[in-house]
């Protein structure tokens, strides 16, 4: 209680100090934006957002006010706002460099559920400053907890399991380095111990979850088998089946042309046998009347020949 009011008292001093600042300078954002600060700090969250707002449209070339604004997106619950705020904080003063709002940016993912892309920026923030040893802590404690998401859910497949062992194997390493520091870190040892011990339980469970995964892995690999199985099947009936109505169509066109030339050889056949009867022998005047008559009739038949053809 007595350093919650000692804290109180400094809260309230500072904050008389800025509006001192404000009063003989009101245009000094600095001291608007320290406001700003005071009250997050007191809890006054819409007032702060407020206040770091109007201070951001007053100038854009103070980054501060970025981040608190952020910040206070985190507070609203607001991640994809404090995320946007983070990033364009980063491109616009520092060029993706900086390390502190890269761990910034690292949170807001991790409380947004974005753990992969969380592992992404601390990987980044790692090879800018690979001695900070809080950006290896906060990295084991995300690939812990991509690896425990990974092993509790029953569909996970073989790789995805393998890899979560690897990645608990590496968390586990990097938390008993980190637990045995000697200088004075940023982060708690007893923590660093905790998680240790909390990888070396889920690793001791580390087959059970290899073996259902590969057999689950077995199973979807007979059912993908069986659906190509079936699949070739189908395609093996339908070529069958063109091919059937394939060669019945080309028995129809043979047998359509078949009858065509049928058609065109009757009358020819016809023709044939009427010039056989001229050798019969007949009176003059008849073998004249039937000549015309032979006559008239091949003219018709070769005119009928002609349309049919």
């Amino acid at each position: 209680t007595r350093d919650r009011d000692k804290e109180q008292k400094y809260q309230e001093r500072a904050l008389a100090f800025f509006k001192q600042v404000l009063r003989q300078d009101p245009r000094n954002m600095y001291a608007a934006n320290g406001i700003g600060c005071v009250l997050a700090v007191k809890g006054h969250i819409r007032e702060a957002r407020d206040v770091f707002a109007q201070v951001r449209e007053a100038t854009a070339e103070m980054p501060d006010v970025w981040i608190n604004l952020a910040h206070i997106y985190i507070e609203q619950k607001q991640y994809v706002s404090a995320i946007q705020m983070y990033e364009n904080c980063l491109k616009k003063f520092y060029s993706y460099q900086n390390v502190e709002i890269l761990l910034y940016l690292a949170r807001a993912h991790f409380v947004y559920g974005k753990l992969e892309e969380t592992r992404r920026i601390l990987l980044q923030a790692r090879h800018m400053a690979p001695q900070d040893n809080l950006i290896l802590f906060n990295l084991s404690y995300v690939l812990r907890h991509l690896a425990t998401n990974t092993l509790r859910d029953e569909k996970s497949g073989l790789e995805e399991v393998v890899s979560a062992v690897r990645n608990l194997e590496l968390a586990q390493r990097f938390f008993t380095m980190l637990s045995k520091a000697t200088e004075r870190q940023k982060y708690d040892l007893n923590h660093a111990g905790a998680e240790a011990r909390q990888c070396t339980d889920l690793l001791s469970q580390a087959q059970y979850h290899v073996a259902r995964a590969r057999k689950l892995d077995d199973e979807q690999r007979a059912i993908r088998m069986q659906q190509e199985k079936l699949s070739r099947s189908s395609k093996i009936r339908e070529e069958k089946r063109e091919n059937y109505y394939e060669s019945k169509r080309k028995r129809n066109i043979k047998q359509c042309w078949h009858s065509e030339r049928c058609i065109v050889r009757r009358p020819r056949t016809f023709l044939s046998s009427t010039r056989n009867l001229k050798c019969l022998k007949f009176p003059k005047e008849e073998r004249r009347r039937m000549k015309n008559h032979f006559i008239a009739v091949e003219k018709l038949l070769l005119t009928l020949t002609k349309m049919m053809v």
